[in-house]
């Protein structure tokens, strides 16, 4: 194809669609359709800061902090939760499905949504833990991980910190 063509394409497209140019990153989704996800609406008494929770989030980590110092990172994250209920004391038991880019599989994961609006993923397996927060508007998460070096970590792995963002989304078919 024509390079000229196809960047006044662009141009053109960007200039029609602006809501394109600024499009959340994409995550790699089709591990996601594996697990067949479900999402539930959740029931009435749960509060609506803890419902909110409900549906799909994609993004990225942009950042990692280990005993060196601060670096760059640009692995892309999916999160589906599919159902939330009360298990009391303030407490809800989210289940979700995981996928990252830097694992072929999306998993299913059960995780703990704090009354502050806060949910709380752990993988003891490889001493990872992450938070997810909820923006005001509802729209974003931040999330935070601490953990091992990667998801195969072996003994003698390095203590890693990592940040992101996660937008509301939607689940499209591949």
């Amino acid at each position: 194809m024509n390079p000229y063509r196809t960047s006044r394409f662009m141009l053109f497209a960007l200039l029609l669609f602006p809501a394109c140019a600024s499009s959340v990153p994409s995550s790699p989704l089709s591990n996601i359709y594996d697990v067949r996800p479900s999402i539930l609406t959740p029931s009435r008494d749960i509060p609506e800061n803890v419902a909110a929770f409900s549906g799909v989030w994609a993004g990225r980590w942009t950042k990692g902090w280990n005993a060196i110092g601060e670096y760059s990172v640009a692995n892309y994250h999916t999160l589906v939760v599919e159902r939330i209920q009360d298990i009391g004391g303030g407490r809800y038991l989210a289940g979700v499905i995981y996928s990252t880019s830097l694992r072929p599989q999306a998993w299913r994961q059960d995780g703990i949504i704090t009354a502050d609006g806060v949910l709380h993923l752990d993988f003891p397996s490889v001493g990872r833990k992450q938070v997810y927060t909820m923006s005001l508007n509802r729209e974003t998460l931040s999330t935070e991980a601490e953990g091992l070096d990667g998801w195969d970590a072996v003994a003698g792995s390095t203590m890693h910190r990592w940040a992101g963002t996660l937008f509301r989304s939607q689940l499209r078919q591949p």
